[in-house]
């Protein structure tokens, strides 16, 4: 049996999000474990004077940085999204709707692509 296909934008994009809203919560756990984990290590290594064990614990909370990276490039993609949903909205017929639809991609995500 076939799925159903949403009828308006409004729900497909909102089911965009809400996809990428997993991943951005998901990423914030992650961020905040390795911190978290990270910070504790640093401290218990300094405190036993054991340096290569605080290096590492000062390491891992250094991956915090590529995670919120990551975080926030999602979150820029929502509001993208978001964004779109309105211009869809304002189109008055399908050729400004896939002119609407081509230049987000190209603005948002094959500019995301180039910075990587």
């Amino acid at each position: 049996m076939a799925k159903s296909v949403p009828k308006n934008a409004g729900t497909v994009i909102d089911k965009a999000i809400g996809e990428n809203r997993r991943s951005e919560y998901l990423l914030y756990l992650i961020s905040c474990t390795i911190v978290s984990i990270g910070g504790f290590t640093l401290i218990w290594g300094a405190l036993r004077n054991e340096g290569l064990v605080a290096l590492a614990g000062g390491i891992s909370s250094g991956l915090l940085f590529p995670a919120f990276k990551a975080a926030i490039e999602i979150r820029r993609q929502n509001v993208a999204i978001r964004l779109l949903e309105e211009l869809l909205n304002r189109a008055e017929n399908g050729t400004q709707a896939a002119d609407a639809i081509q230049q987000a991609f190209q603005s948002v995500f094959v500019r995301a692509d180039r910075e990587k």
